[in-house]
């Protein structure tokens, strides 16, 4: 593995003596799937602000309305 800068190596480090990883891989691993995560959760946001901004949104009763439909659950609980 690459040589890390002194601040991220001490990082790794702590997670390796903490016992919450077993490699530095298992670190780098679980820190890139979950950037990989932040990304597709921010592209979401993104993409519902344009359709937003586009006109493409839908109304809170309308989905209130499709989740009661949906599960059952009458208007008055």
């Amino acid at each position: 593995m690459a040589q890390l800068p002194p601040d991220l190596d001490q990082k790794v480090k702590h997670y390796l003596a903490n016992g919450l990883y077993q490699t530095e891989e298992d670190v780098l691993r679980d820190a890139l799937r979950a950037l990989g995560e932040e990304k597709n959760v921010l592209d979401d946001i993104r993409q519902g602000l344009e359709d937003l901004g586009a006109g493409r949104g839908r109304s809170l009763e309308d989905i209130d309305a499709n989740l009661r439909k949906k599960h059952n659950i009458p208007q008055d609980a």
